[in-house]
């Protein structure tokens, strides 16, 4: 008895050591040389700029308006930006450090699920999918509302989880509560909707009064979360409703964001589902495999009707999220499917644990954790602080020449997707500088140009912005190299009247 002791006690350490080791490598990957890496791109500055606002006065009870679609998002994100600058003042750099450290949590979360909810096994594999995954690193590593889509993810699953376990409304309020951050944060959240309303249904099944109840209270979480957008859009003629289905029609169609980007084929769709699990198709595939065995064999066994549940809820909110993505029509970015990505490998990792004998599963699992080590990129990226502070200084210096000219900012981007040039604007503002409002272009006298893809004629520029500014003549001000590149700064001075 006492030598079996000793075995399950070392065997414990042992388990203990090794979460500690994959913990402390989840840290090091997602912030490694975080400050060289962590772009200060077009959402991070729109956010930025939205948080400075609100500390200047401007309080409001929506976020600004989406890159993606033209809706508004709620503004809790936006306010917790603005706590952090509150606190340590207008450094980007700092809300990486929150950023990283949301990652972190998601894997922590996700980690504690699988423990308490189905097995250690469970948890250490899906520890080890984790540590080194690419597409939950980089999101850990961007400075923008992407890192806080997983963690809205598992903190959801978490609630529903409490939920099905304590069995009372207050537990199902929490879950709306829990999914309603969504509304804050991003809108891919919505392609768990359809799985929250089905498994509100069919689990914790009792008379048709309480799954009634059930109903409300998810509902009554999700108003409450969702109330500021219910209420802007109440005063201003539903615009964030129709921006958001006229997005959706022209989703269906084909019609949606970035058409300069090919929309994928089913083919190309199940190939970066597949990427889900390891960057090797062959390995992907094995994967799928072996854990479609043990969900078929998963009868044979006594696992206990929590265990149970929590693996269907796993399955409806993984298989019906990732349905979606091949109704979708359109070019699909890494950060659309991070939903999706994370409560597959919650389900896959439960599945394979399951597998026998369990070293078959951490092979396979530890052996696509060194695949994805291979694809991580910690090269130096170009929207950085330290890359557009000479962009900067060129602008700056020209604008003490005239001071009293009002003036906007317009970003020639590569990837077109930057045109107002948010980063810009939150770097003048933070500076003392203060261009015109980004949707009134027309009342500058002078426009800066920032042309990032080689020399142009700003006069040729089709863009919205540029021709609300209106005709005028530009001089090349400096060609700048910073970040490995050379950017062209442009000063247009609109043509009197």
């Amino acid at each position: 008895m006492a030598v079996q002791h000793k075995r399950v006690s070392l065997r414990t350490k042992l388990y203990s050591i090794f979460v500690i080791s994959l913990f402390l490598l989840t840290i090091f990957f997602r912030a490694y040389h975080f400050s060289q890496n962590i772009q200060f791109d077009q959402d991070f500055g729109r956010d930025s700029l939205y948080a400075m606002r609100m500390l200047n006065g401007k309080l409001t009870l929506l976020g600004p308006q989406a890159s993606v679609g033209g809706f508004y998002l709620a503004p809790l994100y936006f306010y917790l930006v603005a706590a952090v600058y509150g606190l340590v003042g207008y450094i980007p750099q700092t809300m990486s450090v929150v950023f990283i450290s949301m990652g972190i949590a998601t894997v922590w979360i996700g980690f504690h699920l699988q423990k308490t909810y189905f097995s250690r096994t469970a948890a250490l594999l899906f520890l080890i999918f984790v540590v080194t995954h690419q597409t939950l690193v980089i999101a850990s590593r961007s400075a923008t509302n992407q890192p806080i889509i997983p963690l809205v993810t598992v903190v959801t699953v978490l609630a529903y989880m409490a939920a099905l376990q304590k069995k009372t409304l207050r537990s199902y309020l929490y879950v709306g509560l829990a999914y309603g951050l969504y509304f804050h944060v991003h809108f891919s959240g919505l392609l768990l909707f359809p799985a929250l309303l089905l498994l509100t249904f069919i689990q914790n099944k009792g008379t048709v009064r309480y799954t009634i109840q059930k109903f409300i209270a998810v509902g009554l979480g999700i108003f409450i979360m969702l109330s500021p957008l219910v209420f802007f859009d109440l005063r201003h003629n539903l615009i964030t409703t129709k921006a958001f289905v006229t997005y959706i029609s022209a989703s269906a169609e084909g019609k949606a964001i970035a058409t300069n980007l090919p929309h994928w084929n089913t083919v190309e769709k199940i190939q970066h589902t597949l990427k889900f699990f390891s960057p090797n198709m062959v390995l992907s595939l094995l994967i799928i495999g072996l854990a479609g065995v043990c969900a078929v064999k998963m009868r044979e066994r006594h696992i206990g009707s929590m265990r149970r549940s929590y693996l269907m809820a796993l399955g409806v909110f993984s298989l019906s999220s990732i349905a979606f993505i091949f109704v979708y029509r359109g070019y699909l970015f890494d950060y659309y499917v991070l939903s999706q990505l994370t409560v597959s490998l919650l389900f896959v990792s439960a599945l394979l644990s399951l597998l026998r004998p369990r070293m078959i599963a951490f092979g396979l699992v530890s052996i696509t954790a060194i695949f994805f080590l291979r694809t991580l990129d910690y090269s130096p990226k170009f929207r950085t602080i330290a890359n557009l502070r000479p962009i900067m200084d060129v602008m700056e210096t020209d604008l003490k020449k005239s001071p009293n000219k009002p003036f906007a900012v317009f970003q020639d981007s590569v990837d077109g997707l930057s045109s107002l040039a948010y980063s810009y604007r939150f770097l003048f503002e933070r500076d003392g500088f203060h261009p015109v409002s980004e949707y009134f272009y027309e009342q500058a006298t002078v426009l800066y140009v920032v042309a990032e893809g080689g020399e142009i004629n700003p006069a040729l520029l089709g863009n919205f912005e540029v021709r609300m500014f209106g005709p005028g003549s530009y001089a090349l001000l400096q060609k700048v190299h910073t970040g490995e590149q050379d950017i062209f700064v442009y000063r247009v001075e609109k043509h009197k009247d």
